[in-house]
């Protein structure tokens, strides 16, 4: 089972769109870090493209490329879908990008995900115990339309943002920011122990 997340709007902020997850190893003969990148990659008409070799990736770290060593294609079985959470971080994207965000999350879920897929999708005051992993593809289209950009637009809605997250606009900036990486740091390992619709705690 393998453990797959998007961030969206984190991301951006960080420097840059990353698809997939990253994970870094320290390889043993030398003291380089290897890091793995898991990619979707589909042609104009939303289909999987299966034959990508290393030469056709670019890999860019702060603008210097990195070689890529290779580009396995690896399909899941029925028994052995992806666990994806897609956290989609309002507080980082502007109202005018809500419909695009919307959009291309939309065309992820609708066109890249196998049948056997398991998906979350969770917004930056989404509870961390409430994730509950599904294949029911009509629970995450329902939190994709109402993601909504907040970059920029202070007003709190709730009484968390009342509490703890007022003031001027540095102060709302910098939590909004810890609360989008508090949340979305631990969701790899989150994933793996989640319970899943349909399946009990233990699977």
């Amino acid at each position: 089972m393998r453990v797959i997340v998007v961030l969206i709007g984190l991301a951006m902020l960080q420097g840059g769109s990353r698809p997939g997850v990253e994970s870094a190893i320290r390889s043993p003969q030398s003291s380089s870090l290897v890091v793995r990148i898991d990619v979707i990659a589909a042609d104009a008409r939303g289909r999987v493209v299966d034959n990508l070799r290393p030469a056709d990736f670019i890999v860019r770290d702060e603008g210097v490329v990195q070689p890529v060593e290779s580009a396995p294609f690896l399909r899941p079985t029925a028994d052995d879908g992806r666990l994806i959470a897609l956290f989609l971080d309002e507080y980082h994207v502007s109202a005018e990008a809500t419909t695009r965000v919307r959009e291309a999350v939309a065309r992820l879920v609708d066109q890249l995900l196998a049948p056997e897929d398991m998906l979350v999708v969770m917004k930056p005051l989404d509870s961390l115990f409430t994730i509950k992993l599904t294949r029911d593809r009509d629970l995450a289209r329902a939190a994709i339309q109402s993601f909504e950009g907040r970059r920029g637009d202070y007003a709190p809605r709730n009484n968390y943002e009342r509490n703890f997250m007022a003031g001027v606009p540095q102060r709302i900036e910098k939590a909004r920011t810890q609360v989008a990486l508090w949340r979305s740091t631990p969701l790899p390992s989150i994933l793996r122990r989640s319970p899943i619709a349909g399946k009990p705690s233990s699977w």
